[in-house]
């Protein structure tokens, strides 16, 4: 009898097991989006990419010092991992190619600076 009611407790933990395994398993990936702020020698700068991970930006919104805006993504295509970087004086915008979408995305404000990311 014992032997019975150990198998029935397992089979029953198994099939709880999987259904909780099946409902986390469907469950999508959800959007989200990132920003990112610095603040340097006077100037405001932000930066984020949209909740479809489709377009990623840097830029000034304030002050008149002389940093550009930078811009770091990470995107697949073709089966490859793409790293761009790009930087304009106070706004630089990147999308990455159909039917891919950014992997990470980093900002600064100046060359000799370490990134920060907000994906």
């Amino acid at each position: 009898m014992r032997k019975i009611g150990r198998t029935l407790v397992r089979a029953a933990l198994i099939s709880s097991l999987v259904a909780v395994g099946g409902l986390v398993a469907v469950q999508p990936a959800s959007a989200h989006s990132g920003t990112w702020e610095r603040i340097r020698s006077g100037c405001r700068y932000t930066g984020g990419v949209t909740s479809n991970h489709q377009v990623a930006w840097t830029q000034k919104v304030s002050g008149s010092c002389t940093g550009h805006a930078w811009l770091l993504v990470n995107y697949e295509e073709d089966g490859w991992i793409v790293t761009r970087e790009l930087h304009q004086a106070d706004y630089v915008a990147d999308s990455p190619p159909a039917g891919s979408s950014f992997r990470s995305v980093c900002h600064k404000t100046q060359e000799n600076e370490s990134y920060g990311c907000s994906h």
